[in-house]
């Protein structure tokens, strides 16, 4: 006779999103994308900026696309370079994972091809993000969870020419296939998202504790291992394709030298981060820091990067417990890793960029704003505006997030 903690399996591919929820998820994902790509644009338009390096390289000028070049800055000139190109000899592009640039290749190689890449992730994301919060938690900390998910300040992240959007649609997929028991099908994204970011590897670890949470409660029988070996595939299949190329499948870990990143002991890199953040806080006595079109970020972003960070933990100590102990495992991992690669002159750099990567936090944030008014106020009051400038300096070319 089944036990009383046995319940009925659920089929990967039911949901309770229905209709209309699933149309206000798309709307929302696309009004804050063109809102976004709107404000984005006028801040382009109307503020001196600087001019980023162009990648060693040849970049077609079919890329440029006026109205839409400004989200191909930074990390995103060389995201279309290598669409491009390829690899094609040069070392230090072995840094960005190769199936975000090999999709947009396939779309054309443009910014535009870029945008659409990142615009349909995003909202494949935000849908499954919603499903796996409200499978746990109920519809309204889900909608609350997608409200803080768009309206977090680097999220103008999702829409530019970068891989988070699509590393965010493949980890919220596999969370929820893994939470809905497909595992298979949860062992497969994780092993494409491995091919997008190095985080990817690190959905292992929620696979393997999601398989051994829904055992002990009797949910399943006993489920190959085997699956695990999914995982990594696309993390294995770009480390084949270095030692080909290049000699040595670590090549994108010993290139972080051209970064300015450096090995370094986690501890010490956040000591040396609260100091520079420290050592950074006189810019706060001057205007300056505040308007993107006076300076670049300097050492001012290590302000930046500190509190993101302590932002971080913050939600971990005070509504992590809350979480999956999977997810949780996932979070802790996912801030750790950025430790053992400090940069000299930012200890936590790009980290604001990065939060998007820890996706269980999230669902945290979201709870905490389903939970009081208060937070909700403080949280939209800090985090728009924050968000605007953050969003003016990527555009301006001042900041590289």
């Amino acid at each position: 006779m089944a036990t009383g903690r046995r319940r009925r399996r659920h089929h990967w591919a039911e949901t309770s999103l229905g209709g209309r929820r699933l149309f206000a998820i798309i709307a929302m994902a696309i009004s804050t994308r063109l809102s976004d790509w709107l404000l984005g644009y006028v801040c382009y338009r109307l503020l001196p900026h600087a001019y980023p390096r162009i990648p060693r390289g040849f970049l077609s000028a079919s890329s440029w696309i006026p109205g839409l070049r400004l989200w191909s800055n930074w990390d995103g000139l060389w995201y279309l370079s290598i669409a491009h190109l390829g690899y094609h000899g040069r070392v230090e592009a072995t840094a960005f994972f190769p199936l975000y640039p090999l999709l947009v290749s396939g779309l054309g190689a443009t910014v535009l091809a870029g945008v659409i890449v990142s615009w349909a992730a995003f909202g494949v994301g935000l849908v499954f993000l919603w499903q796996m919060t409200s499978d746990r938690d109920g519809p309204r900390i889900a909608w609350y969870t997608v409200i803080g998910c768009i309206t977090w300040p680097t999220a103008f992240f999702y829409g530019a020419v970068y891989t988070e959007s699509l590393f965010f649609a493949l980890a919220t997929a596999a969370l929820y296939c893994g939470q809905r028991r497909a595992y298979a099908a949860s062992a497969v994204l994780s092993g494409v998202a491995s091919a997008v970011s190095i985080y990817g590897m690190l959905l292992a670890v929620v696979l393997a504790g999601t398989m051994i949470r829904h055992r002990r409660k009797g949910l399943t029988p006993p489920q190959p291992w085997s699956y695990l070996l999914m995982t990594p595939l696309g993390l294995f299949s770009y480390m084949g394709f270095l030692w080909l190329r290049f000699g040595h499948p670590l090549m994108f870990e010993r290139v972080q030298y051209h970064w300015g990143r450096h090995r370094g002991w986690p501890w010490l890199t956040l000591l040396r981060g609260f100091h520079s953040a420290w050592r950074a806080r006189a810019v706060f006595d001057t205007g300056n820091v505040w308007l993107p079109f006076t300076h670049a970020a300097n050492n001012s972003i290590n302000i930046w990067n500190f509190l993101f960070y302590a932002t971080a933990i913050g939600l971990v100590l005070f509504i992590g417990w809350r979480l999956p102990v999977e997810w949780l495992a996932y979070t802790g991992l996912s801030l750790m890793l950025p430790l053992f690669d400090p940069a000299r002159a930012e200890p936590l750099m790009s980290f604001p960029r990065l939060f998007l990567s820890s996706v269980p936090l999230f669902p945290a944030l979201g709870m905490i704003l389903a939970r009081s008014r208060l937070a909700r106020g403080l949280y939209f009051l800090l985090a728009i505006p924050l968000g605007l400038w953050m969003l003016a300096r990527f555009v301006t070319f001042r900041w590289v997030g």
